[in-house]
């Protein structure tokens, strides 16, 4: 009986290093919108940045511990006709996840600091198993297919109107300043405008956290999917297309 435990046990250590050896890059559709929204709202701050855009490559997820490892490729563009690309950034970055009763959210984050300390950083905050992966992925194909998901998503942009554009970009930055549990889960690229003429009586929560009346020019955008509960209906002045308040979802 000794001889088969001690075989049992042997073979166990064997099987350790294979098995440490997986590296799991699985993400659901709407964990990456979490982590893409996320990583949209902390790496690029700021007016100038303009309305930004992020894709990420997961390298290795932990999901046991939380420890989510990622490329992430961040882009702000210029509310211009030609919706120039005036900031970005393209770097590894360590995200701390958690799932609960409210889903799956971003807690944290980490990354490399510049220059001189930067692969020493990169040993201590990420996984071995990646190391080459960190390495050589600016110069790879994955980074070109990050590119690729950023375009495509200006270009859904550059179909709309400037006015359509500078009242998404409104609305959606008012949403980022919300304290809201789920607003990482609102998909941006999901858009409705909304005429609230048709809307006599009907109020909404202001900036000053106080219910006020629709004027006549107020106007609504929808973020996210109102078939759902993953949306938001902000309420933006007609002329200014400043961000006055929101429509709770009930």
């Amino acid at each position: 009986m000794r001889k088969v435990t001690l075989c049992l046990f042997i073979f166990l250590l064997l099987l350790l290093p294979l098995t440490g050896c997986t590296v799991n890059q699985n993400i659901s559709d709407e964990e990456r919108l979490v982590v893409e929204n996320y990583l949209s709202r902390v790496l690029l701050q700021g007016e100038d940045a303009g309305e930004v855009f992020a894709a990420v490559k997961v390298l290795h997820r932990d999901e046991l511990s939380g420890k989510m490892e990622v490329w992430a490729l961040v882009e702000g563009v210029a509310m211009t006709k030609e919706a120039e690309i005036n900031q970005g950034v393209s770097l590894p970055v360590v995200l701390w996840t958690a799932k609960g009763d409210a889903g799956f959210r971003v807690t944290g984050h980490e990354v490399p600091r510049d220059g001189a300390d930067y692969a020493q950083d990169l040993k201590t905050l990420f996984s071995r198993r990646i190391q080459g992966t960190l390495s050589s992925f600016s110069e790879s194909r994955e980074l070109e297919i990050l590119e690729k998901r950023i375009q495509d998503r200006i270009s859904r942009r550059q179909q709309l109107s400037m006015e359509e554009r500078q009242a998404i970009l409104s609305a959606w930055q008012f949403v980022q300043h919300q304290p809201w549990e789920g607003k990482d889960r609102i998909d941006p690229m999901q858009v409705e405008f909304r005429e609230l003429s048709a809307m006599p009586g009907m109020e909404y929560w202001g900036q000053g956290e106080t219910w006020r009346p629709l004027d006549g020019d107020d106007f609504g955008v929808v973020l996210g999917d109102s078939s759902s509960h993953q949306f938001a209906f902000v309420i933006l002045d007609g002329v200014t297309k400043e961000a006055l308040g929101f429509i709770p979802v009930e």
